[in-house]
């Protein structure tokens, strides 16, 4: 078993430590499901369904460093215009990097141009790449951000000098930002094949930034598809992708649980959850199932900082509504040698905390929290992992994208379907003037001249 390896502690999920558990006998009554959507994900794989996962084997990661290198060379700092998914999965790139180059990398992802417009007084644009990760269904939000940047540019350094900082990266067959860029002469890459946006992390558009973090991208890969041996064993119970969705799926049924709870023991740790909430509520929040049965799934995504639970999170976790599972981001590798001194021994009320560990005070926490939510029949899990490092990443990512496949395959949903965001996106078209848009511009003028219960 290599030592880096993720690992999922299911034992305050099941009936032997939370008395209001998982029922080990029950359970199996999961399994033959289970195994058909198992068979399922594994066929679609083989004929290149799936191309998120193949992207691990087929894709020359070799080609994408060296071009990142190159750039690197000739720029301190890159600034990143992307979708919310791809700026999730960038954000988990700083929290698992542990390169000294964290400030090189940066990432624009509101509208709030006076913010950004003092960030601009700040860099060098001469030593600066804009880099535009094109997405199709984000063009709203994207085009603004752009041409802020480009207008910027051109006033500080002159239009020639100005598309030197500026790339742009599009799939094949986007026409518009082709256009564009050939249209103003900027340097384009071509993306090789069309990413869904919460699949999309070992991709081009999320992988080239990650250079300018020294990110080993090999090492991330390995750690993938480490994980990607142990995501389609047959041995279901050694399965961590299949066993984490069964669980979720068995307690979903079974125990009427609606909400997912993470709790993290680091601040930077919450770029990994927001990515997390953000796959789960696009890919399984679905109205209606493959078969038309109206389901509303969905589970409601919640997060506390592991400080929080013992100032105010554990009356809300014990005490509130029991239809939660909990989530630990718990560390297994932690520094051992950094203790607490022994400063005051005559301060008898706190001289057991004298000399232990970090890491031991940290698992303690853990450990209690644990106790409190299996007494009332809440359940909870550990997610493991070792380090912060690539492979570790690597591991995570892959992980909770099968995971997700599976869980979606249980509850009979397309995960790739999305049909209430486009209605939203609908709106925000025709709202700001796109003529294919206006009937949805028509309805928001119709009700916004009801004022009655604006207090």
């Amino acid at each position: 078993m290599p030592h880096r390896d993720i690992h999922i502690d299911f034992n305050f999920t099941f009936s032997n430590l939370n008395p209001k558990g998982v029922d080990e006998k029950e359970f199996l009554e999961v399994f033959p499901v289970l195994k058909e959507v198992k068979a399922g994900i594994h066929a679609m794989r083989e004929v290149g369904q799936l191309p998120f996962l193949s992207q691990l084997f087929s894709e020359d990661f070799t080609l994408l460093e060296k071009l990142a290198k190159q750039l690197t060379q000739n720029y301190q700092e890159v600034v990143v215009v992307a979708s919310s998914a791809v700026f999730a999965e960038i954000n988990m790139l700083k929290h698992f990097s542990t390169s000294d180059k964290k400030h090189r990398l940066h990432h624009w992802d509101s509208l709030d141009f006076a913010d950004f417009n003092r960030f601009f007084q700040k860099i060098d644009p001469k030593k600066t790449l804009f880099l535009l990760i094109a997405n199709p269904f984000s063009k709203v939000t994207q085009w603004p951000k752009f041409f802020f940047a480009y207008d910027f540019l051109q006033k500080q350094l002159g239009e020639e000098k100005a598309k030197q900082q500026l790339l742009i990266m599009a799939e094949e067959q986007d026409a518009e930002f082709r256009w564009l860029a050939e249209h103003l002469g900027l340097k384009f890459y071509a993306l090789p094949t069309p990413t869904l946006q919460n699949f999309a992390f070992f991709s081009p558009q999320v992988l080239l930034p990650a250079v300018f973090l020294d990110f080993d991208i090999q090492d991330c890969v390995q750690g993938a598809q480490r994980m990607e041996q142990r995501c389609f064993l047959e041995d279901l119970w050694m399965n961590p992708a299949a066993m984490f969705a069964a669980v979720v799926y068995f307690l979903y049924q079974k125990r009427e649980c609606r909400e997912f709870i993470h709790i993290y023991h680091e601040r930077s740790a919450l770029a990994s959850v927001d990515w997390f909430s953000l796959i789960w509520s696009q890919c399984l929040g679905h109205q209606f199932d493959l078969s038309g049965k109206n389901k509303h799934f969905g589970m409601m995504q919640t997060h506390f900082f592991i400080e929080e639970v013992f100032h105010a999170g554990a009356q809300f976790l014990l005490e509130g509504p029991h239809n939660k599972i909990v989530m630990f981001w718990n560390q297994q590798k932690q520094d051992e040698d950094s203790c607490l001194p022994d400063i005051f021994p005559g301060f008898q009320s706190l001289h057991y905390l004298s000399g232990k560990p970090f890491a031991q005070i940290s698992q303690a926490q853990v450990i209690a929290i644990e106790q409190a939510l299996a007494e009332v029949g809440v359940p909870s899990l550990r997610l493991n992992l070792f380090g912060k490092e690539a492979y570790s990443l690597g591991q995570l990512v892959y992980l909770v994208e099968v995971a997700t496949l599976f869980l979606a395959g249980l509850f009979n949903l397309n995960p790739y379907q999305t049909p209430s965001i486009e209605k939203v996106k609908s709106y925000l078209l025709g709202i700001l003037g796109d003529e294919a848009y206006k009937i949805f511009d028509a309805r928001v003028k119709r009700q916004i001249k009801d004022k009655r219960y604006i207090i």
